[in-house]
């Protein structure tokens, strides 16, 4: 498996139990399954109506990051941060 590959395949991982985690749960795969393209062609889910918090958040992504290589780790939490996350509820 690629290095990019793995990536993609960790912040996947992230999202599915971020969103599962949430409030209100949501199931991630679905969300992206049954998401209306935009204007932009890009899939909208909604992420903004949910909600996780910060506490909660940080210990999914620490967790699922530590089994990447130290250079590795800041860029998918970012990413996961900065894209289609739950908003932090605290």
């Amino acid at each position: 498996m690629k290095k990019e590959e793995k990536l993609i395949e960790v912040m996947q991982d992230i999202y599915v139990e971020l969103f599962a985690k949430s409030t209100p749960a949501a199931d991630f795969n679905q969300l992206v399954e049954q998401a209306v393209p935009d204007e932009n062609g890009m899939k909208d889910i909604g992420f903004m109506n949910y909600e996780i918090s910060q506490e909660v958040s940080d210990e999914i992504l620490d967790r699922h990051c530590k089994k990447l290589p130290k250079s590795d780790r800041h860029v998918v939490k970012m990413a996961v941060i900065l894209g289609c996350s739950p908003k932090y509820s605290n």
